[in-house]
């Protein structure tokens, strides 16, 4: 049975230990930066390989989701300077890097590396997911049509024709289509020719 270790030799080793962990993210960062190169490169698919996953898995031993996990890293960290230089200093562990890649655009990347260096990479994972799901509700509503973008305009052909154009919501859309069909039949019923779209 070894000796019980001193206070002075416990609290060296957790300094090393921390040492040890700052060069593993930094060599994990350089992995990384080949892996992206490799994969841009379609180093897989030389080797007879269908995706670059695949390729991993059988040389370097990881299952398909840790293959798959660790390229979206590695082609994430190429749009995001601040991150990448994080962790190539051993700043943010791959752990944190992981969680920040998955929301962290141009915009944000600063303000989450500011939360990683006073979370740990759990309470992180956490912070990513909320913005994650801030980030999705304000895309939906980028998405959603504005009031302002709505409008109906028509004008009249050399023919005496009417031609209307609109950008309608999708609501609105549907009852002016309702109406266009109904009448359709009457149209083609009289003129003896279908509803042509256009002007």
């Amino acid at each position: 049975m070894s000796e019980p270790l001193s206070v002075e030799e416990v609290q060296a080793l957790g300094e090393q230990i921390a040492e040890q962990a700052v060069h593993l993210d930094a060599a994990m960062h350089r992995l990384l930066a080949d892996l992206r190169t490799f994969d841009a490169a379609g180093g897989w698919h030389r080797q007879g390989f269908g995706t670059c996953a695949h390729w991993l898995s059988w040389r370097v031993g990881w299952d398909l989701g840790t293959a798959r996990e660790h390229l979206r890293v590695a082609r994430a960290l190429h749009t995001l300077p601040l991150v990448s230089e994080a962790l190539s200093a051993g700043q943010i562990s791959y752990s944190k890097t992981r969680a920040i890649t998955r929301v962290a655009t141009a915009a944000t990347e600063a303000v989450l590396l500011g939360y990683a260096q006073h979370c740990t990479a759990s309470q992180l994972e956490t912070v990513c997911r909320k913005v994650g799901v801030l980030g999705a509700d304000a895309a939906s509503k980028a998405a959603r049509p504005h009031d302002s973008e709505r409008y109906v305009a028509h004008t009249t052909t050399a023919s005496g024709m009417v031609c209307v154009k609109a950008c309608l919501r999708p609501d609105e859309a549907a009852l002016l289509l309702q109406v266009f069909a109904a009448s359709r039949g009457g149209l083609h019923a009289r003129a003896g020719r279908g509803f042509r779209g256009g002007c």
